[in-house]
């Protein structure tokens, strides 16, 4: 047998927000509604949908138990700075390490 990662299911505050992602990654959108998005990416769905009023208040930590970060991978240095600055910039996104840059210590060209 041999496994692989299906999909992805995220509760999230701005549906928007990945419907625009999904959108400038070039992702297949599979489904979409007011509430909610999925999208195709690579051999993996991701399905995103806005948090019931009851439990917004909530919020995020990432210090707390569940999903830290999703991170996607581009072909080149090049798709890095464009993602940054054609996607984040005119988003008003901020970056948590000081913006683009590579990260030897994980593996080579991260």
């Amino acid at each position: 047998m041999r496994a692989y990662s299906d999909h992805i299911g995220l509760t999230v505050g701005n549906v928007e927000f990945y419907r625009k992602l999904a959108n400038f990654l070039g992702f297949r959108i599979v489904k979409e509604s007011d509430h909610s998005v999925g999208f195709h990416c690579g051999n993996t769905e991701i399905w995103v949908r806005k948090v019931d009023d009851e439990h917004a208040a909530n919020g995020y930590d990432r210090e707390n138990i569940g999903l830290n970060h999703l991170a996607f991978g581009v072909d080149s240095v090049a798709g890095v700075d464009r993602f940054y600055r054609e996607f984040m910039q005119p988003n008003s996104l901020s970056d948590l390490y000081g913006g683009p840059k590579e990260y030897p210590q994980y593996e080579p060209g991260y």
